[in-house]
């Protein structure tokens, strides 16, 4: 039987007892929405620890028939195919049972908050590349081509330099969904920013639409961290839709009454132990350049050195 404070509905030979599915699909949830990358980025379901996805680079050339029965024209072959894979991502967080009693919650709600964070964290700096473990490679931030690089200070000035990271995305024919996305620390330097108009480029938004620059949508998070020597903030401005999030299981919480976790021995110190798991993968599509029939044309660009 499940110990008082713990939500069951199944449990195995192993002594765990796993939470309700509604709750995990919650938690689930509000993970998404705490997220700046992951609502952005296409998100795509995985049956199996591995995917292969075909998608064409470059759009189909469709043409004019020149009179009845003449020859149609015939596009390119441009199919690429991407791999994702799945990696886990795990905590198991151990609890007293004194705590569990002295709680007006269960154990689940107690720390939902902390796993949620602490899964966002771990997500987000492993698709952008500030997390030094992330199995991910290319990584959003280590993607973006030289090219691509903006570096404070290129420009006349500061909207110089943001204009430049837009120009590089226009030039590879990137126009559409396009989002900026930095540290929160980075509004600052952008919230007075003039086009040459007198315009303000900075545009606050507010409970239903998020603030915009050069008209495109904005969002922060902490979880930009600065990069570099000496270390500085950065901004990556993109259509993350052309950024793929695989999904192989939504989040999957089971609780541990008997066991030894590390140093902690759950029978004899009357403890419980949380163990969260997710399985994600991330990949990021290019698509061809027709000068030169490669694909090296990304969807992503970024200002770099902001301090």
């Amino acid at each position: 039987m499940a110990r008082p404070g713990i939500k069951a509905t199944t449990s195995n030979s192993a002594g765990g007892f796993l939470v309700d599915a509604p709750l995990s699909r919650e938690i689930f949830k509000n993970i998404q929405n705490k997220s700046i990358v992951i609502p952005s980025m296409r998100q795509i379901p995985m049956g199996s620890a591995t995917l292969d996805i075909s998608g064409i680079d470059e759009e189909p050339i469709v043409g004019w028939v020149a009179s009845e029965g003449a020859d149609k024209d015939i596009s390119a072959e441009s199919i690429k195919q991407l791999t994702l894979t799945a990696q886990e991502a795990a905590v198991i967080v151990p609890v007293t049972e004194i705590m569990i009693e002295d709680s007006v919650t269960d154990i689940i709600s107690m720390i939902r908050e902390e796993l949620e964070d602490g899964f966002v964290r771990l997500l987000e700096q492993s698709y952008l590349g500030y997390d030094a473990t992330t199995p991910f490679a290319p990584t959003i931030s280590g993607a973006v081509p030289a090219a691509n690089i903006i570096a404070f200070g290129t420009g006349v000035d500061l909207v110089a330099d943001f204009s430049a990271a837009l120009q590089a995305l226009e030039i590879n024919g990137f126009q559409d969904n396009i989002e900026w996305k930095t540290n929160p620390f980075v509004k600052g330097m952008i919230r007075d920013l003039r086009g040459t108009d007198g315009h303000p480029l900075f545009q606050p938004g507010n409970a239903s639409s998020p603030d915009t620059f050069f008209g495109w949508p904005i969002t922060y998070s902490r979880n930009f961290l600065r990069t570099g020597s000496p270390a500085t903030y950065e901004m990556i401005v993109g259509n993350w839709n052309w950024i793929l999030e695989g999904i192989r299981n939504q989040l999957k919480i089971k609780v541990f009454d008997a066991g030894i976790v590390g140093n902690h021995n759950l029978i004899v110190q009357d403890k419980i132990a949380v163990r969260a798991t997710a399985r994600r993968a991330m990949a990021i599509r290019r698509s061809r350049d027709d000068a030169t029939n490669t694909l090296d044309e990304w969807c992503i660009a970024k200002v770099t050195g902001l301090i």
